[in-house]
């Protein structure tokens, strides 16, 4: 019962984030930001190689980690895996290692395909705007020009981690579906992740600098 509430929540977000997705992607010029094409500059090399490194070995990123294995220890899944100090560790060595892989495979598509991946805070005071560019951002980039376009180096890093995380997944959880499921958690933690950037007071903002 609870891994279907589950599966639909997280489909209900990656709908709202794909409708929310599409109508920013539209406006290209992404007037109104803090960061709009007029000021933005690309991000050079040795950028792109420290935020890779910031966001895969910071704090936050471990604590990301032991959030993760704790919600699994919490439902025990997958299953297999028991629960205690030993469930524990498998449930936090798999979310690093999905991170890590999530992470790789982003940061190398991204250089490839010349998105950046960060957080701009826009420029708009509304809430509702403020939300609004949050969520979107989940699934969007900025191109060299500084127009945002949709984030294939983002989004296809989350399909490819929840797939090659299947690999080590024990037979309850080593299923398409669960592969499907993961994705859409990714897709929400990272719409969360997003809103928290946006909303959270000033001091704490800083938390979540890195997580992509």
């Amino acid at each position: 019962m609870m891994h279907g509430t589950l599966t639909g929540r997280t489909a209900a977000m990656v709908f709202l984030g794909l409708v929310l997705g599409g109508e920013a992607a539209a406006q290209i010029t992404d007037p109104g930001t803090a960061a709009g094409p007029s000021a933005y500059v690309p991000l050079t090399r040795e950028e792109r190689l420290d935020l890779y490194f910031r966001s895969m070995f910071g704090p936050m990123a471990w604590v990301r980690s032991g959030i993760s294995a704790g919600w699994g220890q919490l439902r025990d899944r997958p299953k297999e895996w028991n629960e205690g100090a030993r469930g524990f560790g498998l449930r936090y060595g798999s979310a690093t290692a999905e991170r890590i892989t999530r992470g790789t495979i982003t940061a190398g598509a991204a250089a490839l395909l010349h998105e950046d991946n960060r957080y701009f805070h826009p420029a708009a005071t509304d809430k509702g705007a403020r939300l609004k560019y949050a969520l979107a951002s989940t699934f969007l980039a900025r191109k060299d020009d500084g127009t945002r376009r949709f984030s294939f180096s983002r989004i296809g890093g989350m399909g490819a981690a929840a797939l090659i995380s299947r690999t080590w997944q024990p037979e309850s959880t080593s299923s398409m579906r669960s592969a499907g499921v993961n994705f859409g958690v990714m897709l929400g933690a990272a719409a969360g992740f997003n809103v928290a950037r946006e909303f959270l007071p000033g001091k704490l903002k800083t938390l979540f600098k890195w997580e992509d």
